[in-house]
């Protein structure tokens, strides 16, 4: 007789990685039944993480998420450069062209966000939501603060993020007099 799926369950919240992430410890079952122990990351990006000590509230945080959400959805990677061109993903056959965006309406949110925003700032929403970067080094890097640079720029994507959620008044029905 085949034992019935049993489901996930939590045992405790921990910290790994020397205290810098937070992580659920979690019970799953192999294919057999029987019990294995695991943990999952719960704050593995840098906007975690700045969440996490409060130096982003929820709202920045959210705006930082969604930003890279786009990114990521939209197919958008790091080109990796090697002696004979860029890098190809896996499986791509030789002489054939790759889709350089993979969903077209996340490009677009990417790229609106990003023009609501000046370069400098273009710059540290790049570097920390997408490439993970400290802001704090990145400020240092570029002789500013870093970390307050951050924060006004999610504020201003949240911003952003909520006037394109908003609807607009002629797509709000009018009410019968």
């Amino acid at each position: 007789m085949a034992r019935q799926r049993q489901k996930r369950f939590l045992l405790a919240r921990t910290r790994i990685n020397n205290g810098q992430d937070d992580a659920d410890l979690v019970v799953d079952w192999d294919p057999a039944g029987e019990p294995v122990v695991h943990t999952i990351n719960r704050t593995q990006r840098r906007l975690d993480r700045l969440q996490r000590v409060r130096a982003l509230d929820r709202d920045q945080h959210e705006a930082g998420t969604r930003l890279r959400d786009a990114w990521e959805t939209a197919g958008l990677c790091v080109p990796q450069m090697k002696v004979r061109g860029f890098d190809m993903p896996v499986g791509t056959p030789v002489g054939h062209e790759t889709e350089i965006v993979r969903d077209e309406a996340a490009w677009q949110r990417y790229s609106r966000a990003l023009a609501a925003l000046p370069r400098d700032e273009r710059r540290v929403a790049v570097a920390v939501a997408i490439y993970d970067e400290d802001p704090v080094a990145w400020g240092r890097r570029w002789n500013c603060d870093g970390l307050a640079m951050l924060r006004r720029v999610l504020d201003r994507l949240a911003a952003h993020w909520s006037r394109r959620d908003r609807p607009r008044a002629s797509a709000v029905p009018l009410a019968a007099e």
